[in-house]
């Protein structure tokens, strides 16, 4: 059984509505679906009515850090031990199973060694930072593609653990990679609930198009959104 998260903000609902309408026609084997937006937060009834509960959290840190801190809460709102996230302008322009990222109850995850990153600085740093928020020197970097699965044990794990807790309080310019944290606690701790795949053996099949939501829906995007 499989939940999905959606973490969104008012200003990203142009984009989720069209993620929404992609989800409906070609996203499938969730049977839990969970919106979590900031209180106060008036939500399109072409958006709301998709998901089966709607959690509004106080917002108490910066907002892109808050949204990534939720996620790792995800776990507190959702039914399953199996936890899809999929972002506001994650679009799936074809059919997508979900449970095709399970083998048996095991989650499918890619990861690729940071050493073979050295000229990507912007994905190097969350190395550093991921090893000051969980304690783990990681070997590898896991935000290889969307959507992402977790366990919820392991969103739980990582949302208890006192050096996570004490990171976001005092945490240098509130920096977190909340995917590489779940993927670094999941491969220390939870290694056998997952099949962890190296892309430079194998690379993940494109199960949706993540657009960058800063930038804005230009005429070209809406051409191609059209064609969901």
């Amino acid at each position: 059984m499989i939940s999905l998260f959606v973490r969104s903000y008012e200003k990203d609902f142009i984009w989720l509505s069209h993620s929404v309408k992609s989800m409906r026609k070609n996203l499938k084997g969730t049977s839990d679906r969970v919106l979590c937006v900031p209180l106060n937060t008036k939500i399109p009834n072409d958006i709301s009515v998709y998901f089966n509960r709607v959690v509004y959290i106080p917002e108490t840190l910066p907002g892109y850090l808050q949204q990534q801190v939720d996620k790792v809460a995800a776990y507190r709102y959702c039914q399953h031990e199996n936890i899809l996230f999929s972002d506001s302008d994650c679009i799936y322009f074809q059919e997508f199973d979900a449970t095709q990222m399970l083998e048996g109850n095991k989650i499918r995850l890619w990861q690729t060694r940071y050493s073979t990153l050295a000229a990507h600085r912007d994905v190097i740093r969350w190395r550093d930072i991921t090893r000051l928020c969980t304690g783990i020197v990681p070997d590898w970097e896991y935000m290889r593609c969307f959507p992402i699965m977790h366990k919820s044990k392991v969103c739980k794990y990582l949302d208890e653990l006192p050096q996570y807790q004490q990171y976001l309080r005092i945490g240098k310019d509130h920096n977190l990679s909340e995917f590489n944290a779940l993927g670094a606690i999941a491969k220390t701790y939870y290694p056998n609930d997952y099949i962890f795949l190296d892309t430079e053996v194998s690379l993940p099949s494109v199960t949706a198009r993540q657009y960058w939501s800063w930038g804005g829906i230009t005429p070209d995007i809406s051409k191609e959104l059209e064609t969901v």
